[in-house]
């Protein structure tokens, strides 16, 4: 009897000091855990499969387990589950919140779940029959996954034998471990966040370098329309040989030449006396500007015309060049003048968004549809409505709601040639109008810009508000007037919208 005092004291001093070396070991362990590559870049398979191996092995516990939530918080999935005695992994059970009620809720309301003995425990008791029992399952410590301020899973530690008692720096541990698997998943998250990005920069990127080459496609014949509808008579030719480049339709009438066109080899026969074209070129090619000379050319059918020809060297289409301007010398040709410049004001800008405002918008857009009908050529119109704006405002404000408005029209002013227009239409609804570009391209530029709203959320007060945006995209038929094409280009938003939002509907 006179033993027992002393096999107490002996006991009563060993146990803080095994705790205190248990402790340090969990530091070390856990620090290692910290610099791993699986941590540090949100390798999130490597890195629960080491947690849950480490936390298995300084819990002194059979399994050890990191459970997540699904979307709606109905489900705890299980990401990772380690068992000891197997030296297994396993994954993809599933704990309904309607089958076990009273642990979800002692999760979302305990920083821990400590079971000592988890089977008549109320916040673990729902898993004895079917779970605890079958596996030997004695005693539960359960701690919560908090990823930005929100419950995100739990890590789970079971103790198989008999009933077991978790002492404080326990607790403290399994709370550590679950920091841990937190800072994996924010890790995992960044990247993933970050990838998104990266993708829509370079799918926007993409879409640009596209529009690039459309707007060179577009400004080559802008220029060729531009050419053929000046009033005066002008050839084109090439500077080293005379070959011709081309000729304008008022030059074609003087030339007699129509539906045919003139092929090069007639151009030659143009000149009554082929003398005349060398001395004129040769003129221009040493240096002399605005050069005037008279000579004979021959019309189609055989007539010659005394022609006053001012020649100069300049580009066309991006090419060296001489443009020759003809006028007969008698009887004068009849050349009607060019139109008088319409007057023009600054067209008002929305100081918000930098987009036009809907009445100059509108008015460029007729001034498109009208230009479009005239060179024959495709106008395409799409119509960007950020999702559920009015209820947005409601819940966060005006001063958020107009950043979002901000980095709309910023997104779009980045993204668009300098010849779309961007108008703010009415209220949060924004158009864009994309001449001579056809309705998929145009949806493709509309979708990257959806997808960098998404993907960097714009900030106001310290707070990411992440946008989305319907759109609907059209391409105008011929002939149809801005009302209709207006009325259908809202109906494909509209759709967009219907469909659930943040998507592009092409009607």
């Amino acid at each position: 009897m006179r033993d027992e005092p002393s096999t107490t004291k002996t006991t009563a001093v060993r146990v803080p000091r095994e705790a205190d070396e248990r402790m340090k070991s969990f530091r070390a362990v856990l620090a290692a855990l910290m610099r791993s590559d699986a941590a540090e870049h949100g390798d999130i398979a490597t890195a629960l499969d080491h947690v849950t191996e480490v936390a298995a092995e300084v819990m002194r516990v059979e399994r050890a387990s990191v459970w997540r939530f699904n979307d709606d918080r109905t489900e705890l999935v299980c990401a990772n589950l380690y068992e000891r005695l197997t030296d297994r992994h396993m994954s993809g059970s599933v704990i309904a919140a309607h089958d076990k009620p009273r642990y979800f809720e002692a999760l979302t309301a305990e920083r821990s779940i400590a079971a000592h003995d988890a089977r008549t425990d109320p916040r673990t008791s729902e898993f004895t029959e079917k779970y605890l029992v079958p596996l030997g399952i004695s005693s539960m410590l359960d701690a919560p996954i908090v990823l930005a301020g929100e419950l995100a899973g739990v890590i789970c530690f079971e103790h198989v034998g008999a009933g077991r008692a978790w002492q404080a720096w326990e607790e403290l541990a399994a709370g550590s471990f679950a920091d841990f698997v937190a800072m994996v998943l924010a890790a995992a998250e960044l990247r993933r966040q970050s990838a998104k990005v990266r993708r829509a920069e370079e799918r926007l990127a993409e879409q640009r370098e596209s529009a690039d080459e459309d707007e060179r496609a577009v400004t080559a014949a802008a220029t060729r329309a531009f050419f053929d509808d000046l009033p005066g008579a002008f050839l084109v030719v090439d500077p080293e040989d005379g070959a011709w480049l081309a000729l304008n339709r008022t030059a074609k009438a003087y030339l007699g030449y129509y539906e045919a066109g003139l092929r090069p080899e007639e151009l030659a026969e143009v000149w009554d006396d082929t003398d005349d074209r060398e001395r004129i070129l040769a003129k221009v090619r040493a240096g002399a500007t605005k050069l005037r000379a008279v000579a004979n050319l021959r019309r189609e059918d055989g007539t010659l015309i005394e022609t006053r020809i001012t020649a100069q060297a300049m580009p066309f289409e991006g090419q060296p060049a001489i443009v020759l301007g003809l006028e007969a010398a008698a009887p004068k040709l009849a050349v009607p003048p060019p139109p008088e410049p319409k007057p023009t004001e600054p067209a008002a800008r929305d100081s918000l968004t930098g987009a036009y405002t809907r009445q100059p918008f509108l008015r460029l857009l007729a001034e498109e549809i009208a230009r479009a009908d005239l060179h024959t050529h495709g106008l395409t119109l799409a119509v960007v409505d950020p999702d559920r704006m009015k209820q947005f405002n409601g819940k966060n404000g005006y001063g958020a709601g107009d950043t979002v408005l901000r980095a709309i029209g910023q997104v779009l002013a980045e993204a668009v040639r300098p010849t779309d227009i961007v108008g703010r239409y009415c209220g949060a609804q924004f158009m864009v109008v994309l001449p001579r570009t056809a309705k998929q391209n145009a949806a493709n530029l509309v979708d990257a810009v959806r997808s960098v709203l998404s993907a960097d959320p714009p900030e106001h007060e310290g707070r990411a508000f992440p946008v989305s945006v319907s759109v609907g995209v059209v391409e105008r038929a011929r002939g149809e007037d801005l009302e209709a094409l207006l009325r259908r280009a809202e109906d494909a938003a509209r759709a967009a919208r219907g469909a659930g939002g943040d998507r592009v509907v092409v009607a």
